[in-house]
């Protein structure tokens, strides 16, 4: 299960960008999770919740925003979505593509309570 060392990370990142005070009022990590990721969004925040019990971040939860599988077609520079089993421009049917969007994992916002 790789989700518990990327949340071990997660968690190790935002510590990195607060200070102790803010690290026991954090409330939400926001995480973006691309499709094509192989991250697991369950697993990731089970990960989550087991590796933040001994650290100031306890009461943190994980918010997760799935970001779905897109490409840019450099056959007629189509952008779109698609299905991860297609790998094809739909408008095209050019296999002449490349992914941009779907494949992330990235911190996007790190909320704190005020008090």
């Amino acid at each position: 299960m790789h989700e518990l060392s990327i949340a071990k990370n997660i968690i190790q990142l935002a510590r990195e960008h607060l200070t102790a005070e803010e690290e026991v009022r954090l409330r939400t990590i926001k995480v973006n999770v691309g499709t094509f990721s192989t991250i697991v969004p369950a697993q990731l925040v089970f990960g989550f919740e087991a590796a933040r019990e001994d650290t100031p971040l306890r009461q943190a939860e994980l918010d997760i925003t799935m970001i779905p599988l897109r490409i840019k077609c450099y056959s007629c520079g189509e952008e779109t979505e698609i299905d991860p089993v297609d790998f094809i421009c739909p408008s095209c049917s050019s296999p002449n593509i490349e992914i941009i969007a779907g494949n992330e994992l990235t911190i996007t916002d790190l909320e704190i309570s005020d008090s």
